[in-house]
Formats: structure tokens, sequence, C-alpha cells
């Protein structure tokens, strides 16, 4: 059995097999044969969960490119279990996975809906408000604590990041959240 494994590194391009989670490698590409029955996708949740924890990165070498040498990399201890427990870690990590996968499905498709009685009467804003003001009455200065988004920072229904300006104005910590 063998199994193709990347090496973790801060930036990579992914790779995906569809039964595989993303991995991230750059430079080092390890093949590995194993002598003994072990489940490859444990072991690339080892690795990944290795990676997590920065113990890839802090043995990994060169300056520009970070790989893990094959060397180093030969020398990875790795927990040795029954392979029954293999599959069954691995089962249970992929039936997380589809958890997590159906929730962000939903939140990504969520669209909330304000079901608006067709009785209801509606009014001008201008019936129900008053002082209406433009913008914030908060004034910016070059030192302020909290940065305030201007209507003159959206443009085009994005935001412009390069020209905020602080505001010292805050008289209340719930109010560094307002706009």
């Amino acid at each position: 059995m063998s199994s193709c494994v990347k090496a973790e590194s801060p930036v990579g391009l992914p790779y995906e097999d569809g039964r595989l989670p993303a991995l991230k490698f750059q430079k080092a590409l390890h093949r590995v044969r194993f002598k003994v029955p072990f489940e490859p996708v444990f072991f690339v949740h080892i690795l990944q969960w290795f990676a997590e924890r920065g113990q890839l990165e802090s043995q990994s070498a060169g300056a520009g490119i970070k790989h893990l040498p094959r060397e180093v990399f030969a020398r990875l201890e790795i927990p040795f279990v029954p392979l029954e427990v293999q599959k069954e870690i691995v089962a249970e990590i992929e039936g997380y996975q589809k958890v997590i996968n159906g929730a962000r499905a939903v939140l990504d498709h969520y669209r909330p809906h304000i079901p608006i009685h067709p009785d209801w009467p509606m009014v001008e804003l201008s019936e129900v408000c008053d002082n209406f003001q433009y913008g914030s009455s908060l004034k910016s200065s070059d030192n302020g604590e909290v940065v305030c988004l201007r209507m003159g920072n959206i443009q085009n229904g994005e935001i412009d990041w390069s020209d905020l300006n602080p505001s010292s104005a805050v008289r209340s910590p719930r109010e560094k959240t307002f706009l």
C-alpha cells in the first residue's frame, strides 16, 4: 500500500483527490510505502495534526521555500495503532467532516426571509422615524482609537480600506462597535 503525501508549508497549492482533505505543499513530494498494513488517510490526518501543532514547521529546512527534507520526514514518529482503530478514527473524522460540510452548505446558501403579511400597512420611514442625519456624528482625528467608516469609504458597493480615519470621540466601550 502506498500514499503520496505533500509536506506541509505555510504557502503552497492545494491538493485534493476527492477523498482526502485539502493539503498544502511546496517543493517536497514524499512517496510513502508502508511495510505493514496502514490506512493512508489516517496517515494524512496524522500529518495534518502535526502541521496544525507546528511539529512539521519546526523541523522544516530552507530559507526561501521551507520544506521537510526526506531524512527528517523518514524520522517522524507517528502513532502506530492497529489497522482497525485507524479505520475507526478515519470514519469518525469523515463523519464530523460531513456534518461540517453540511453546516457550511447551509450557511453558504442561507438568506434571511422576513415574511411580510399582505394585511400589514406600509408606511414611509419618515412617518415612524425622525432626526435623520447624514453619516457619523463622531469626528475623526489622526490619533483616535476607533476606525471610522465614512460614506466616502464605500465606492461602487465595496469598502475602500485605504483611507479610514480613527476617532477619539468614543464615550463608552459599547460605542466602539458603532459605525
